[in-house]
Order: C-alpha cells, then structure tokens, then sequence
C-alpha cells in the first residue's frame, strides 16, 4: 500500500502536459549530455553567458509502487525527462571539498561507470549512463515558469551496489551495499523499510542518521519501529519537500 503525497496533484489526461514525478528514487539514463549557455548567469566580461554541462534524464523503470500511482493518476512517468545542469568545473572549491561536477565523475568512475581523460573530455561520453537518481518535487522560482510545479535531482547513486575488489576503485563518497534479497518496492520487515527510507531519502536529508530526519523536519520524532512508521516518515519528508523546497535551496 503506497503512502506518497498525491494531495494537490490532479490527473492531466492531457498528453501534451508533462508529468511531474512526486519526490522519490528513480532509475534513470542519460540520454543527452552538452554544453550550453546558463541562460540565468550575469554575462561574462566580454559580453557572453557562461556555459554549463546539460544533462537530460529519462527515466527507464518504474517500481512496482510508482507504476500503481502513475496509473491511478493517468500519467505516463516512465517517459519523463529532467534536466540537471553542472558547472564544468573539475576541482576543490573555495568552501572545501570537491565541485559537485568533480564529486559527479569520480563517483562515476569509483562505480565502473565511466573511465575519465581530463584531457580528452568530452560531455557526450555521459550518454547512455544509467543511475538512481534523488527526485525532488519542487515549486519553481526563476523564469517564466515561476510559480509551475518542477523536478529537479538532488543526487545520484548506482543502480547496483558497488563490489568490493581488487580492481574495483573505491567511491569518492560511502556507497551503500544493497543486500541481495531486498525487493526494493516491497519493504516486507523494519530492516527493509529503513534501508529503502534512507535510500530514497538520504539526499534530501543530508545523511543516513535518524538525527538528520528530526533536523529536516524541525521536530523530534521517535524512529520508526514498523514498516508503517517508516513509511510515515517517508510522507512527512515529501511533505515538507513539496510545501517548502525552492530552487535556490537546493543541494546542487
């Protein structure tokens, strides 16, 4: 039994409008990866924009779970499309800590998803590359489109866990290992429920401490005990994701 905040979304019966994904975890593929000019950015000193790497995600495959609420609502979410962009630069900030565009490709690289030439780069080798991806829903606050329901994705993680080995790069970031029995859309016992919570949520949140729940949400509730509660709190957090997120507080 599903538990994601439908409240506010309406069926479009219309195809030409697009749908909009609820906040959740997606597999989804790269399909186009370019360089483009960041629209939004004050021009350079010589009078051109910024360029930023655009990438568009299709969305592959839908969970059992996600394909029962796509249909109860009439929408087609196993053809929609989110774009991410990064700025192309590889290296450490100001702030401490890797750009996210660098944090991106070694993660990449650390998952056997990619093998990186600086030199040689070039943005069309992220085509065809599949993860999970972090989902938000959001309120748009830029553009004309200020206003409109959006998606945009807050993080990214292997579609399989990563193996340890000899020649297996390790992760720039802690991968989580995916036990083997698990059926990511039918948490059958607390330890299953807990696992795809943290999954799903842990970009939004900010980690996988139940300590990071009760900050996110401004509260101190207990943690759950039961697949049910776990579920409970995965509709508290969409909650708050879609009554308060903005595009300039998002983690990217």
């Amino acid at each position: 039994m599903t538990s994601m905040n439908l409240t506010q979304r309406t069926s479009s019966g219309n195809s030409q409008e697009r749908a909009i994904l609820p906040t959740d975890s997606y597999r989804m593929r790269c399909i186009e990866s370019k360089l483009e000019d960041d629209t939004f950015a004050a021009p350079n000193k010589d009078g051109g924009l910024p360029q930023k790497i655009a990438l568009t995600f299709e969305v592959t495959t839908l969970t059992e779970e996600q394909q029962e609420i796509a249909s109860a609502v009439e929408e087609d979410w196993d053809t929609v499309r989110i774009w991410h962009r990064f700025n192309p630069y590889y290296g450490d900030v100001r702030a401490g800590g890797p750009s996210k565009f660098k944090e991106f490709l070694d993660n990449l690289v650390s998952w056997g998803l990619l093998t990186l030439d600086l030199e040689a780069f070039d943005p069309v080798c992220l085509v065809g590359i599949e993860l999970r991806c972090s989902v938000l829903e959001y309120t748009k606050t830029m553009g004309a489109n200020a206003g409109q329901p959006g998606n945009k994705i807050a993080g990214f993680a292997p579609v399989r866990a990563v193996k340890k080995g000899k020649n297996v790069p390790q992760p720039a970031a802690p991968v989580v290992q995916e036990p083997d029995a698990l059926e990511w859309d039918k948490p059958a016992d607390m330890s299953s429920a807990e696992y795809r919570f943290f999954q799903r949520y842990e970009h939004v949140i900010g980690g996988r401490d139940w300590s990071k729940v009760q900050a996110f949400l401004k509260s101190n509730p207990k943690k759950p005990t039961t697949p049910e509660e776990w579920n409970a709190a995965a509709e508290s957090v969409r909650t708050v994701v879609a009554g308060s997120v903005a595009e300039e507080d998002l983690p990217f």
